[in-house]
């Protein structure tokens, strides 16, 4: 059986060598290292067959090496650099560990021009290819040239080791392989993007290193795609500007190693290891993308640290489940959830500056909140959802007074309301970092599916909040769906308030609560008819209400600017027969304005008035 292996890692190692050599456009011209004397030359045209020298060398030019063994060949860039397609070096030929370098005091360059597929490096079967700045005793560098927009490496089975640096404007590379290692030791300056993928058909990972001393491997400008069985290896302290991780793509941190994204990190969903003290963290602005087509995802403390994390957070994952939130998170900038795309909160909490192209939803399936901070006069958005399959109730608050508020909703009507037949079926829960020292503006958005059976969309609603009972806030609200804006002045510090819609009932007394477990006060016999009337349409300091009534009974008068903010509330006890109430609005702007009656009977009458 080990036999049978041993032939099966050959011809594997022989079908990437050929296929190497073979995928080149035109002819390319196979130059074999045949000299197992002690001449390490690159440029003595001896050492190769056919006989090379540093002239005979073209773009279409493939080393290869034959000879058993370890060697160091010396490239004397003093008496010219080396341009060729690249090289293949596999133990089946016999080199098991092969070191190339610059052998002069002169500054050279190794220019892979590569075959018509990239490829510029093949190693197989348990070889080893280093190239190197200098060789030893050598007093200048080499550096390696990229030609073509991406370079492909394939080590199968084997090292490469790349000490100098890696040059080219707009080139980049792909590193491929089976069961391979490609290790970056220099400073390299190629300004084009970086990619790690097994082949088609692979199953075991191909690796690339990051393993300069002090760092900076990469340019931080370069983007690193890590793609099914790639690995990132990390193993001294980097700054990438952009990484994509997917599949079963990973990125592994090693002890003592800092992995730092100034741009975005993308997991499609691929994954982050971390070992030992090694740590990823983000610069200041940069961004946490989650996406992809994935199922039950959850995120984790590696992607996603506590301390140094980033500072936007976009989801675009597609999945039945949405995205989960393994523990409470806060960013200083803004949640970006796309289309089809949720994040489930469960009992964990979300705090962010603000959420941009809110398309889809936070799921507050438990006792997490959605926090955004600073809210000022500007409305911030809250796009909240019960449950996955439940459409948003968003909530909008503005005029906060710069306090950070928490939100979530529940499905269903939790302490029970007396009368929830007629209410949406959600409680909303507001909870402010602060007490507010002004009215809060508050908008929900609810459905006619939200609501239970006998709510009616159509007929003004009440807004009851829960402090040791449900309290009536706001009354006689026009029936604003899918929005319903209004104004609050009992949120306090700490504490969790809960809000129900209810169409408006029986009219309350003023300041009486309606208790899950009490039915509402009994008011006056109901009468037929109550005319109400405005005595004009335009007022400069009083609007003048006129009711004419059968008998007596109790009217609620709230008015509403344009954009549902509700400026006016009170209670008149209307007597039988004709009664005028004087209402100041001196303190308004000029503008439209709606007022709303409702008797307590249920009867109700929108008129309107203008205020110049």
């Amino acid at each position: 059986m080990k036999h049978l292996h041993s032939l099966l890692r050959k011809a594997l190692s022989v079908a990437l060598v050929l296929f190497f050599l073979f995928s080149v456009t035109g002819y390319a011209q196979t130059i074999q290292w045949n000299n197992a004397t002690s001449s390490v030359l690159w440029y003595t045209a001896s050492n190769w067959t056919p006989a090379t020298a540093r002239t005979g060398w073209a773009t279409t030019s493939v080393a290869t090496f034959t000879d058993a063994g370890t060697r160091t060949i010396g490239i004397n860039m003093a008496s010219g650099s080396l341009s060729m397609q690249g090289i293949a070096i596999s133990r089946i030929s016999g080199t098991a560990n092969l070191t190339v370098g610059n052998s002069s005091a002169t500054p050279g360059t190794m220019t892979l021009n590569g075959a018509a597929d990239g490829t510029i490096i093949t190693a197989t079967s348990g070889t080893t290819l280093n190239l190197v700045r200098s060789t030893p005793l050598a007093l200048a560098t080499m550096e390696l040239m990229l030609v073509q927009t991406e370079s492909k490496i394939q080590s199968s089975i084997a090292t490469v080791n790349i000490e100098c640096n890696i040059t080219g404007a707009g080139r980049g590379v792909k590193i491929n392989g089976i069961n391979g290692l490609v290790e970056f030791r220099g400073a390299n300056t190629y300004t084009g993007n970086t990619n790690i993928e097994v082949p088609v058909g692979g199953s075991t990972r191909t690796v690339l290193s990051l393993n300069r001393p002090g760092g900076g491997t990469l340019p931080a400008a370069n983007k690193i795609t890590v793609a099914n069985g790639g690995t990132l290896q990390v193993r001294t302290n980097q700054t990438i500007n952009e990484i994509t991780v997917t599949g079963s793509g990973r990125i592994i941190v090693e002890n003592g190693a800092t992995l730092t994204i100034s741009g975005v990190l993308r997991t499609v969903p691929g994954s982050v290891v971390l070992n030992g003290t090694g740590r990823l963290i983000y610069s200041p602005g940069a961004t946490l993308s989650y996406s992809g087509s994935h199922i039950s995802t959850t995120t984790t403390s590696n992607e996603f640290p506590v301390l140094n994390g980033p500072t936007n957070v976009m989801i675009n994952n597609i999945g039945i489940t949405g995205l989960t939130l393994h523990a409470s998170r806060t960013i200083p900038g803004f949640l970006s959830p796309a289309f089809s795309a949720n994040l489930v909160l469960g009992n964990n909490n979300f705090t962010a500056s603000s959420v941009a192209n809110p398309i889809s939803s936070l799921v507050t399936n438990g006792s997490g909140k959605l926090y955004l901070t600073n809210i000022g006069t500007t409305t911030k958005e809250f796009p909240i959802t019960s449950g996955l399959f439940t459409a948003a109730n968003k909530v909008y608050i503005s005029n906060g007074g710069g306090l950070t508020y928490g939100v979530k909703v529940d499905a269903g009507i939790s302490p029970a309301l007396t009368g929830s037949n007629t209410a949406i079926n959600r409680t909303w829960h507001i909870q402010p970092s602060a007490t507010p020292v002004t009215p809060v503006s508050i908008i929900l958005r609810y459905g006619a599916a939200d609501g239970n059976p006998d709510f009616n969309t159509t007929a003004p609603v009440n807004v009851l909040q829960y402090t040791t009972a449900w309290n009536v806030i706001a009354s006689g609200l026009p029936p604003a769906s899918p929005l319903l804006p209004f104004t609050i002045s009992t949120l306090t510090s700490g504490t969790s308030s809960r809000i129900v819609v209810q169409n408006t009932p029986v009219m309350l007394r003023a300041g009486a609560a309606m208790h899950a477990d009490k039915a509402p006060e009994k008011t006056e016999a109901l009468v037929k008819k109550v005319t109400t009337s405005l005595a004009s349409n335009v007022a400069t300091g009083t609007v003048k209400l006129n009711f004419t009534s059968v008998q007596k009974i109790t009217m609620q008068v709230s008015i509403t600017d344009v954009a549902g903010k509700q400026l006016y509330t009170q209670v008149y006890p209307i007597t039988k027969g004709s009664s005028q109430f004087n209402i100041n609005v001196v303190g308004f702007a000029a503008g439209i304005y709606y007022l709303y009656v409702v008797a307590a009977d249920g009867q109700t009458e929108t008129l309107r008035f203008i205020k110049q």
